[in-house]
This record gives structure tokens, sequence and C-alpha cells, in this order.
């Protein structure tokens, strides 16, 4: 039997997640059981959705748990729509890669395996890269260019090829399927906490946000260096959290991370950049035209260009995919300089109503002089420039205000070698 793990279907939401007492009901008729996930998967923009990959990886690992699937069990992962080789090595293939990454991370526990389903080529593409161990190919879908003069693929476990009414009362579809016995599926379960349909349904929607959460906090952190020090952390929200910090001579550099669900705050930031990906999952020339327009104008000798700063908002955009972008650059009464770069998304989770899906973060990097031979003001800069905005290594070289020969040629190395150490580019 073939069983889907969560969801919905119909304009009423009927669920046709499997239940605890179906599971008792399927384990003791002798049946065995192969889940199957899928909260979307039928058309192709379900999988052009940034960080789709971990999200449904880390739901379908709850949920399976939740019902006691034992170790090693294999679950499908569904595409249901007739993809293209483009949109396969484009989206598909990404989306498994997601996937399989969370499989074979700590996250998964109960050693669970990764399969496929589609159309043969999906299946194929897919099992071909590693991302899938065994396929449950969809070739009832006879119209799928997928599977027009495509052979089955070698690891192929289940076959759909018919779909009939069972004659019950009420009565209700079944699809015949054939079966190779490369997944033997599960026929015994693990004893599990009993829980009630609406308790498992809460549960997998708070876990489905949660990791949507986590996903967009490692896609903003990675790109920089820095998630592999801030995931050592307990998450607590408008807390910051140091993760890194560079003595360079002439200044001390602390990086800060701090993670919060209010979003929407612009006062006070230079400028917003809307985060947008076209069909190919590449950021959009609109996306890349007002990140270098954030820091084009910008070019001082001796501290390198603001293309510095423009690949590093470039690499966060490129990860996250969607949402916004913003910095600010203030001056403490004590002389730091402080560069807030913030990524924020108001919805992470679409359709999980009636959960927080809002998540921004700020990374602050702090400087602070050394001594009494170097401080920072905040310099004076037209409306212009504001709205061009201002580049990390520009600012610095506005914001020095001793001149080199009065804090000597280390001073001055260690500001240049701040790119160098990896703290400011």
């Amino acid at each position: 039997m073939g069983r889907y793990l969560t969801g919905t279907v119909g304009a009423n939401h009927v669920s046709k997640a499997m239940t605890l007492q179906e599971v008792r009901y399927m384990e003791n008729a002798g049946l065995s059981v192969f889940p199957i996930y899928q909260d979307g998967g039928y058309y192709s923009d379900y999988f052009a959705s940034p960080r789709q990959g971990i999200v449904d990886a880390l739901t379908a690992i709850n949920a399976a748990d939740l019902l006691g699937f034992p170790s090693g069990t294999t679950i499908y992962f569904a595409v249901d729509f007739d993809a293209y080789g483009f949109q396969i090595d484009d989206l598909v293939v990404p989306y498994f890669q997601q996937i399989s990454g969370v499989f074979h991370s700590q996250k998964n526990e109960s050693k669970f395996k990764v399969g496929v389903y589609g159309p043969r080529l999906v299946c194929k593409e897919v099992s071909s890269r590693g991302y899938a161990s065994t396929s449950f190919v969809a070739d009832m879908s006879t119209g799928f260019s997928g599977n027009l003069g495509y052979p089955i693929p070698k690891n192929w476990a289940f076959d759909q090829f018919h779909e009939f009414t069972f004659d019950s009362s009420p009565s209700f579809p079944l699809d015949k399927d054939a079966y190779s016995g490369l997944d033997k599926a599960a026929s015994h379960f693990d004893n599990v906490r009993e829980y009630t349909p609406d308790d498992l349904e809460r549960l997998n929607l708070k876990t489905r946000v949660e990791a949507a959460k986590q996903a967009f906090i490692r896609y903003v952190l990675e790109p920089l260096g820095f998630y592999g020090n801030f995931v050592n952390y307990e998450l607590e929200h408008d807390r910051s959290v140091r993760v890194n910090h560079v003595s360079s001579g002439a200044f001390d550099v602390d990086v800060d991370i701090t993670v919060s669900e209010t979003v929407g705050m612009t006062s006070g930031w230079f400028g917003t950049i809307n985060i947008a990906v076209d069909n190919s999952g590449d950021l959009t020339v609109e996306t890349k035209n007002q990140i270098s327009g954030s820091s084009a104008t910008f070019d001082f000798e001796h501290l390198g260009s603001s293309l510095d700063f423009e690949q590093r908002l470039m690499l966060i955009a490129a990860s996250v995919k969607s949402g916004t972008i913003s910095y600010r650059i203030a001056s403490t009464e004590s002389g730091q300089l402080i560069l807030d770069i913030k990524a924020e998304s108001d919805n992470l989770a679409p359709g999980s109503s009636g959960l927080e899906t809002r998540l921004s973060v700020t990374v602050s990097y702090i400087l602070t002089p050394r001594g009494t031979g170097v401080s920072f003001q905040m310099p004076e800069m037209s409306p212009e420039t504001v709205l061009v905005g201002v580049g990390v290594v520009a600012v610095i070289a506005l914001f020095v205000v001793t001149p080199v020969d009065e804090i000597g040629v280390a001073g001055a190395a260690a500001l240049k070698g701040l790119r160098i150490l990896g703290v400011l580019g």
C-alpha cells in the first residue's frame, strides 16, 4: 500500500494523511506500506520555491517518525507534473539535492531513504545523480512527455499503471501498481506516542514552518561563512549571538547575528533590495541591477572597490532567492562603527495559516578602534548618496578620519586587511 504522510486534497481540504489508527489496521492486516510525501509537487513553481527541498525533507522525516515507520524506510517525494528536460535540470534536481542533503545529515536519525515519484524521465535523472535510491514510476500518466519513448528506470520499485474505483460504501479510487521487489515497504511499525489526526496535522505544520525558518537562516549565513558558528547556539528570537572576533591591530572586529520575527522595519535603513529569481532559478536582471547600483559609484584607492560589498550582497541574494536585503551604518558615542546587513522574508511557508512565517536575520559588523589613534564618525551624505546606497569598503574609507601617518603603516595595513581576514569581504 502506498499512502500519504501529510496533506489535504480538494477544495474542502479533506485530509489524505495517514493516521496512527490506519497504520495499526494495515499492520494487523499483514499489509506493507510505502510512504509518499506530496504537499504540492503538481506544478513547476512549487520546485522553484527556495528551500522547498529542505522544508519537505524535514517535514517528511518528522511525519514518518510520528507514525512509527521503522529505520531504513524509503519515502517517495512526488514530482506530479510533466516536467521537461530544462525543468528537471533547473528545478527538480536541485530540489532532490536539498532533500538528499537533509537525509544524509544528523536530522535523519531514523536513516530513512529517499525515493522519487514521477514520470520515467524524472525518475531516471534524479536517480542517476544519486539523489534517490528507488523509483515509484507514474506510468498511469500516459500523455506525459517524460513517459514517451523512455525505458522504465532500472531502480523502479513500484509502477503505477491503472486507476479504478473500489466498490465499497463509501467508494474510493485505488491505483494498481506493479511491484519489482526492490522496496519491501514497511510491514511492522515502531511503538510511538498516540496522537489524534488533528494533533498530527498540527505537529507536521509546525515542523514545516520551523524547517522553513531554519533553512532561511542557513541560506543567509552560509555564504558569509558564519552558519557553522551560529548553528551551535540555541535559537532565541531578538537576542544577538556573537559568532566571530578578529583583532587586526588598529581595530577589533566583532560579528553578531540577530534573528527576529519582526519584519518590514525600514526606518534608518539605506535601501531595500527585492530578491527575485527567473524561471531557471537565477537572480533576475532587476535584482542584480539593484545590488550593483547600491555600491557601483564608490571606489577608493588602497582599500579596494565597492565590488567587495556587491559580491557579499549577491551571495546572500543568490542563496535565499526570495525576500529582501537591507543595510545601514551607524557610529556610536564610544567611537564604534556598526554595519548591519539584514535579510528578511514575510512568508517563509506559504499555506501555513495560523502560524508565524515571517523572519529577519541581521548580520552586524562592529568595528572598535584600539587606542587613541583611530576614530569613526558619520560622514555627511546627500539624499542622492543615500538613495544609491553605500558600499562596505567605501564607507570604511569615509569613516576613518585620522590620517594614515598618525596611526602608522601597521594600522593602515590592518584596515586594508579586514577584507583579507574574511571579516568584511
